[in-house]
């Protein structure tokens, strides 16, 4: 994944499957909210369905291994190394055990 903020209300993002070889690239622009350009962040999370109220599970995703993570900005760049790590619960079960390693961020689903 790699993603470029071009001011506080434009950017482009590139996501891609390095198994497969599918990528998928978006352009945003005249956005309505602010980025802050202080931080980036990966989020994987469980959700409400906004048509039917309803708590949506989240599905098995196996492990995910996000590599070569770098933030780089004005005041140098940073690795994933020392960033924040939330787990997803659902009640008191933990679903995730995620955190970082030399080469970026593994996260496993153990619900």
């Amino acid at each position: 994944m790699s993603v470029w903020a071009y001011g506080t209300r434009a950017g482009k993002v590139l996501l891609e499957n390095l198994t497969s070889g599918q990528s998928d690239f978006r352009t945003f622009s005249n956005m309505n909210a602010e980025l802050c350009l202080a931080d980036a962040e990966w989020i994987v999370e469980q959700f409400t369905d906004t048509s039917s109220g309803n708590h949506v599970y989240l599905a098995d995703f196996g492990t995910i291994d996000i590599t070569n993570t770098q933030a780089k900005g004005n005041r140098g760049t940073v690795g994933a190394d020392g960033g924040n790590i939330v787990e997803i619960y659902d009640g008191n079960q933990q679903m995730t055990s995620c955190g970082t390693n030399q080469y970026g961020v593994e996260c496993r689903y153990i619900g």
